[in-house]
Order: structure tokens, then sequence, then C-alpha cells
């Protein structure tokens, strides 16, 4: 038992030496966690969890059975999770056909009979959970629980660390691709080849499913269509009233609309051309509290926009809105201009004339 002992003792040290020497990747942390988790602890079945931070969902990060690693994947928030983050200790039940849980396991896969589960904690916030399970019963002892959850808070830290680290990174990269789209659309001065240039160059940057953008008429309301990514879409267009949709809500209201899943959106608004749209995302064109348009992308999966797709349209369509204001403000110009010019010719011509 004492060699035992020492063995646990040995990989946390060893464990929390590598997790100071990995890079910021939770990805590498996750699988260094597993490895570590082994030496001290034979169980069939490792499920290691993390709390998406904006979806309230799961990503199910590691999950090994019988040695075969199983396909990643999000899932729901489960009842164990919720009843962790309540709780935020450890669980662990010995002889689950006897033992009364306070939460419903997975039941599409063979049932353990013996489950430990440890909750990643950094500071006061619930990261995720590391579960051990095996189809014997009395598995798992109170050592196991202590080194378990000692290695999970201390990867919790790194974990946390390393999602704040990618998500500066995200939004570093987010920043610099506004600022070069921003710096493309306020070259140009034409609102046809404007618009046509916004869609396509947000679709190549940002990489969605489908993009485009209505104007709206400051004295009427009148949402117009302007361009699209989808070429049957540009070649017919499609008309929005003002008020319907997704797209006319956003330009009645001036307010950006996020929905993860379209089939739950009563004002959602199928359009045959975009039968595989999954989720929308509108957020309006604003010049000062004047709404000239509203820009809009679409994605044919669910739950893929957060807060910084939303960030990053709002950021673009302030942008954007300016590029048309200027547009049109150099348009006016250039009718002023010819009108002007115009005049003059014809007083030039009527001043020379004898009769």
């Amino acid at each position: 038992r004492l060699e035992e002992r020492v063995a646990e003792l040995a990989a946390l040290s060893n464990f929390g030496r590598s997790l100071v020497k990995a890079q910021l990747d939770t990805n590498q942390l996750c699988h260094l966690l597993y490895q570590y988790c082994c030496k001290v602890v034979k169980a069939p079945v490792f499920i290691l969890e993390l709390v998406q931070e904006e979806q309230g969902k799961i990503d199910v990060v590691i999950h090994v059975e019988q040695g075969k690693f199983q396909p990643c994947r999000t899932i729901p928030m489960t009842q164990a999770m919720r009843w962790m983050a309540g709780n935020r200790k450890p669980f662990l039940s010995n002889n689950i056909s006897q033992d009364n849980l306070p939460f419903e396991l997975d039941t599409s896969r063979e049932r353990p009979q013996s489950i430990l589960i440890v909750p990643l904690l950094a500071g006061a916030q619930l990261i995720g959970t590391l579960s051990v399970q095996s189809y014997e019963p009395y598995a798992f002892d109170q050592d196991e629980v202590s080194v378990l959850s000692t290695m999970a808070n201390q990867a919790a830290m790194a974990i946390a660390n390393a999602r704040a680290y990618e998500a500066e990174q995200r939004r570093a990269k987010q920043l610099a691709a506004i600022s070069r789209v921003s710096q493309q659309v306020a070259a140009i001065l034409e609102l046809d080849e404007l618009f046509a240039y916004v869609v396509k160059l947000i679709q190549e940057t940002f990489h969605y499913y489908h993009v485009c953008i209505f104007t709206v008429d400051a004295d009427t309301g009148e949402v117009t269509f302007r361009a699209s990514t989808n070429p049957s879409i540009q070649e017919r267009s499609f008309k929005v009233s003002k008020g319907e949709g997704i797209i006319g809500w956003v330009a009645q209201f001036g307010e950006p609309m996020l929905s993860n899943d379209v089939t739950k959106e009563p004002r959602y608004r199928f359009i045959d051309a975009l039968g595989d749209t999954r989720a929308e995302l509108a957020v309006p064109l604003k010049v000062e509290d004047r709404i000239v348009g509203v820009l809009d992308v679409q994605s044919n999966e669910k739950d893929v926009f957060s807060q910084d797709d939303l960030f990053v349209l709002q950021t673009l369509a302030a942008q954007v809105a300016i590029a048309i204001e200027d547009a049109r403000l150099y348009a006016a110009r250039q009718e002023e201009a010819w009108i002007s010019t115009a005049l003059l010719q014809v007083a030039e011509a009527v001043g020379s004339l004898d009769n």
C-alpha cells in the first residue's frame, strides 16, 4: 500500500511539472490529464467533459472505453453536471445497482457498477468534470478520490488560463479581420459595388454559410434587398416587409437578433434557396440613431453563433453603415455637381441666343 501511495504522489508531482511545461492549449491539457489519471486509476471508462462558457452546453473532449477513444461531441447540460455545479464536491458510488443516485446516468451504453466523478474547479468556476467508471462493484476508494480531485483542480486552473488565452487570440484575429474588412470597404464609393463586396468579403473572412445585406429607407422604413452571397438570391432577390421575419424585425426595431435554432424562432422566415439554414444572426446598420440597413448571416449548423460572432457583426455593421453613408453622400454630391453643370450649360446656351 505504501508503494501505491508513493506512486500516486510521484504521479501528482510529475503531473504538476508537466502542466507548467505544457502549452496554453486546452486540448493538449485535457489529454495530459487523461494520461496521468491512467497512471493512478485503472478504469475501463474515462470521460472528461467541459462546460461551454457561453452556450450552456457540454463538450465531451475525451471519452475512452476499453482503451478505445470515442468521438468528441457536444451534448445538452446533463443532470450530473447540474448536480456537480450545485454541490462542487466529488461523487462516488461503488454499487450503482443498490445506491440511490441523485441524477440519471447515460442509458445509451452499458451501465457501470462503480462511478467516480470529480469536479474541475478554477476558484469558484466549474470548468467541467472528470469521470472514471467500472463494470465491477467497489472499484474505487477514497485515496483515488483524493488523487483525482487534486489532479482535476490542478488541470482546471491550467484549462481556465488556456481558455482565456485562446479567447484573447480569437479576439485579436477577429479585430485584425474587422480592420482589414473595414479598410477595404471604406475605399469603395459606388453603392452597388460596395454591397456586393461587403457580403463577399465577410463570407470569405469569417466563413459564414450565407451573407446578405439590405437597406432601409429613412422616411418610409421600406426594406430593400441589396446583395447576397447566394447566386440564386442575388439574381432573383427577395422582398422583405418591415417587421417581417428576422431581417424585417431588426429593420423595424434596430436591435440585433441571434437565433441558434431557427426551428424554434417564430420570426424566422423560410426561403427555398436557403433551405439548409439552421441558425441566423442579423444586426442593424446604424448611423447615429438612424437605421440605414441590416446585415444578415446564416449558418447550416445549429448552436454555432456566440457572443463573439455578435461582437464581430456589430463592429462590422458600424463600419459598413459609415461606408454606406459616405457612398450616399458621394453620390449626392455627384448628382448636385451634375445638376449644377447642366444648369450652367443651359444658362450659357440661353445667354448666347439672339432671338
